[in-house]
């Protein structure tokens, strides 16, 4: 089994590897759209057009959801470990199997449910309202593939957890 699992978290860790490049990319074009846009506002008065709907309907939307699986790999979320270290090993990996199953159904019906406001969107030609009529379905579209990436890594870990094994591109760095 964890032949197996090491060659799906390899690839699960490559396709990581690209989404957290564009979530950077993403982060980069927020910075320098959001300073260029200040700097018009307040030296020339005459901000670019569409900036906030940009930053809030796409780039902010890049940066959280195809990271949050990468950032979960190398073991980057935030833990409380208080309760966890005192009690014995074989409970702690049933623990952390639980919950990590419990955040993957989470993650599951976050991309479900966004799946169907992704086709409401789409058939309603949905804008965000600013100045700019820019559509909100590919912003829906992002959610939902960063949830299920979210999901399946999740999956993947927490079938580790109850079998007790670790393998480094399935289970997050800091386990």
């Amino acid at each position: 089994m964890t032949s197996i699992m090491s060659k799906i978290g390899k690839v699960l860790t490559k396709i990581e590897g690209f989404f957290n490049v564009l979530a950077g990319i993403a982060i980069c074009g927020m910075m320098l759209s959001i300073s260029v846009n200040t700097v018009l506002r307040y030296v020339f008065k005459s901000p670019i057009t569409g900036v906030e709907e940009m930053v809030s309907c796409y780039l902010s939307i890049i940066l959280v959801y195809l990271s949050i699986s990468y950032c979960y790999r190398r073991g980057g979320h935030v833990r409380v470990v208080i309760l966890e270290q005192k009690m014995p090993p074989v409970l702690q990996r049933i623990i952390k199997g639980l919950f990590t199953l419990i955040a993957c159904a989470f993650f599951c019906l976050i991309a479900f449910t966004n799946i169907t406001s992704m086709q409401r969107a789409y058939a309603n030609h949905s804008v965000p309202g600013g100045n700019v009529d820019v559509p909100i379905w590919p912003g829906y579209l992002v959610l939902v593939i960063g949830a299920f990436l979210m999901a399946f890594r999740l999956l993947l870990a927490s079938i580790l957890f109850f079998a007790g094994e670790r393998v480094k591109d399935v289970t997050p760095d800091g386990e």
